[in-house]
């Protein structure tokens, strides 16, 4: 009998317990039965030449496996839920995007379309101020205000270009093989790898959008704080849109994706504002007002403070748009807006425009309605905040959903 052979039952026939991962070893030397067993995940070898112990790492799970997770054999929490490889997951999937972003901005497609994408851009811009505000006229303030505009107008088609890049191009190159988590053979993958590519794309284009804007800025002679907060909102556009198009393209089907991010796109780009002005006449309303007295404003001409008289003043006609206004703060226009009327060197362009905005999110347009004071109407948080909180649920309920969905896919039975 060799030295390994001993009394009683082999290793092997020895049933391992149900609770833990035990791996036989697997011998390679050639007379060598199975030596025993490894809680390691390591083999026990022979080496032919020097007949010496070795080992081996065997079994899936192993550190040759790499990111690919475990086995088949494996718990679900071990193969979808470990902190560890979840980690993999996105940091793989980062890599994978920041080379398919390499890739695209290295090829004349992207340049000409980044070059078209600004010109027509600018092209809106100046038609929206000299055709219908002027009349073709060229006055003082023209070339400031087609500034502005262009920049209102490229955050919007940021928003468009960010589902599309969400959504994913037939046949493009995904920067990973089809078995590398993240890939998306056959509607098989997670939507990370699409929505780390949409946004470090975005970033490429808001860049050179800013410098666009910059030069526009430094010609026209307008606020360049506009060019800044412009190329701000971009990257949270492409953030935010590319999020909603890469957790459509992994939660449903390429026709129901594209119409499900399409729809939330065109929502948050148009159908907000449109949503307003329907519901208006829904929330006129004839209320009880009191004479306003001791009237301060600010610079900007905003009431920061007003006190009301005991006399009765009238019925009013009230609009409360307080219900409503919160609508179109998730409009990527309006918060561009807000913020750069905030951010605005210049306060006579769009330094007006926060205020009123979010006097109408406060209803504080009619003032001193059934005695009310300053600040006890409406809703008190900012008009852009409340706009991207909005934003961020729609894009985060799309990337948990499509997360979800590539999971369940993964651990279907082939």
């Amino acid at each position: 009998m060799t030295e390994w052979q001993t009394a009683g039952p082999s290793p092997l026939d020895m049933p391992a317990p149900a609770d833990q991962d035990w791996a036989y070893g697997r011998c390679v030397h050639p007379r060598a039965p199975v030596l025993g067993m490894s809680t390691g995940l390591e083999a026990q070898t022979v080496d032919e030449d020097e007949d010496e112990l070795g080992y081996e790492l065997i079994g899936a799970g192993t550190a040759r496996d790499g990111l690919h997770g475990a086995g088949e054999w494996q718990s679900g929490d071990d193969q979808d839920g470990g902190p560890r490889l979840a980690a993999g997951r996105a940091s793989l999937a980062f890599r994978a995007a920041v080379l398919d972003c390499l890739r695209a901005v290295l090829t004349l497609r992207f340049w000409l379309m980044m070059v078209a994408v600004l010109l027509l851009s600018w092209g809106a811009g100046m038609l929206l101020v000299f055709v219908p505000v002027t009349g073709g006229d060229l006055q003082g303030d023209s070339h400031r205000w087609a500034y502005i505009l262009t920049a209102a107008t490229l955050t919007l088609v940021a928003a468009l270009v960010g589902v599309r890049w969400g959504l994913g191009s037939r046949g493009g190159a995904t920067g990973l093989p089809d078995s590398e988590p993240g890939s998306e053979p056959g509607r098989g993958g997670g939507p990370l790898r699409k929505w780390f590519a949409a946004a470090s794309r975005g970033v490429v284009f808001s860049v050179v959008a800013f410098l666009f804007l910059l030069v526009l800025a430094l010609a026209s002679g307008g606020p360049v704080e506009v060019a800044a907060v412009a190329g701000a909102v971009m990257v949270m556009g492409f953030a935010v849109f590319g999020g909603i198009g890469a957790g459509a393209a992994a939660w449903f089907r390429p026709g129901v994706a594209r119409t499900a991010a399409c729809a939330i796109a065109a929502f948050l780009l148009l159908g907000n504002v449109v949503a307003v002005v329907a519901l208006l006449p829904a929330v006129r309303a004839y209320e009880p007002a009191l004479v306003v007295i001791n009237i301060e404003r600010n610079d900007l001409g905003r009431v920061v403070y007003f006190e009301c008289s005991p006399e009765f003043s009238g019925m009013t006609e009230v609009f409360h748009t307080e219900r409503i206004v919160w609508l179109a703060g998730s409009n990527p226009a309006i918060i561009f807006a807000l913020l750069a009327g905030e951010a605005s060197s210049q306060p006579e362009f769009l330094g007006w425009l926060p205020g009123e905005l979010q006097a109408a999110a406060e209803g504080r347009h009619v003032l001193c309605l059934e005695a009310k004071p300053l600040g006890e109407a409406g809703l008190q948080v900012p008009l852009a905040l409340s706009g991207l909180v909005v934003q961020g649920m729609l894009a985060g309920i799309f990337l948990i959903g499509g997360d979800a969905s590539a999971r369940r896919r993964e651990a279907a039975p082939s």
